[in-house]
This record gives C-alpha cells, sequence and structure tokens, in this order.
C-alpha cells in the first residue's frame, strides 16, 4: 500500500501551525489555493471577541488572508511566518508545486489524486489534520516536524484503506 498522507491531532490553541509543520513545503516554488469556507482567527480578534464576550467571528478577520483564493508562495510564507498568532478553525489548502492549477474545487480523495495538485492540508475543528501527498518524502518533512513540535497524536494514511470517494474537508 501506498502512503499518501498523515493524520494528526494539535492542540486547541493558537500559534503559527502553518509555519511549524508545513514551512518545508513553503521552500518550493508553489501556488495554494484556499478552498471555498475558512474560519482562522487572529490573537487580535480572538482577544476583542474575549473583550466583548460575542461567540461571533468578526468581519475584518477573513480579509487578511482568505480575502484571496489563490496566493503566491510569498504571500502564504507572509502569512505563515506572521508575528500574530493565529487559530485555524476550519480551512483547506490546495498546494501545487508545478503552478499549474486545473483543479481548484476539490472534495475528494480521488478528485485529488487524479489531479495535478500536489498537496492537499485539511484543517477541521481546530485539532484535526490531514495532509494529503503525492511524494513520500514530504510525508517525512511532516512526520520531521510533528515530532519537533511534540505532536505525537497521528497516523499514516495509506491509498489502499480509504476510498476515492474519501471527503477531503
Amino acid at each position: 500500500m501506498n502512503e499518501i498522507g498523515v493524520k494528526l491531532e494539535v492542540e486547541n490553541k493558537s500559534g503559527k501551525i502553518l509555519f511549524e509543520l508545513f514551512q518545508d513545503f513553503m521552500q518550493f516554488p508553489s501556488v495554494w489555493v484556499t478552498g471555498d469556507s475558512h474560519e482562522i482567527l487572529y490573537e487580535e480578534d480572538i482577544e476583542n471577541i474575549r473583550a466583548s464576550k460575542e461567540l461571533t467571528t468578526p468581519v475584518d478577520s477573513r480579509a487578511r488572508l482568505l480575502n484571496k483564493k489563490i496566493l503566491t508562495n510569498e504571500q502564504m510564507k507572509e502569512h505563515a511566518y506572521s508575528s500574530e498568532d493565529y487559530y485555524i478553525i476550519n480551512a483547506t489548502f490546495s498546494v501545487y508545486f508545478n503552478n499549474d492549477i486545473s483543479h481548484t474545487s476539490m472534495k475528494t480523495l480521488g478528485q485529488f489524486l487524479n489531479s495535478d495538485c500536489d498537496v492537499v492540508i485539511c484543517f477541521a475543528d481546530t485539532t484535526d489534520i490531514t495532509v494529503f501527498v503525492k511524494k513520500i518524502d514530504l510525508i517525512n518533512m511532516t512526520l520531521v516536524r510533528c515530532k519537533e513540535h511534540n505532536y505525537s497524536n497521528y497516523e499514516i494514511l495509506y491509498k489502499g484503506k480509504l476510498p476515492d470517494d474519501y471527503l477531503l474537508n
């Protein structure tokens, strides 16, 4: 069976998770495509919510990164290395190393495997992250970062164990 990804759990806290886990991916020339639905809060937004006791997401929180569907590698690096912590509730990123964006709305594992996309990163419910890749060295890079940041609750995903209609987000 072929390794096609990693599923992991992370702590429920704000930080720089994109940088911590995926900085190696950002070393390759690439384009990052955001999914249809995102919820990312920044530290300033979290403080505003706590102070006002509101449970709604401030509108301007989404504008910082998510007003763009397609991000250059440099834009993604700028966000990931940001001096401000962020809290990813739900988000999906598709990464294209060849800059050929032919499938911007993939919903299933089969669509990913049959696309030009190289990586899909799915954040769900704040603590669950699933990474699907087409090259095993990218899995190894992710595992090294998991260990480096003490994310020990992870499992390798195998192509033969997941159906093609497995939902990505």
